[in-house]
């Protein structure tokens, strides 16, 4: 799971919303934020913004 921060309200199809967004580090790969290195499943890491969910 990721988290996300709230970014704005916003309307869609003319009913409020509000827009969450995940921080850039959440979806940074692990050679650039070691908080993810524990989803490097090989030796080398997914590059930023790519998720293996298979």
């Amino acid at each position: 799971s990721i988290h996300m921060r709230f970014e704005k309200e916003v309307e869609v199809k003319g009913i409020p919303a509000y827009r969450f967004t995940p921080p850039r580090a959440v979806l940074a790969s692990g050679k650039n934020n070691p908080e993810n290195e524990g989803f490097c499943l090989t030796k080398k890491c997914l590059d930023d913004g790519v998720l293996d969910v298979s």
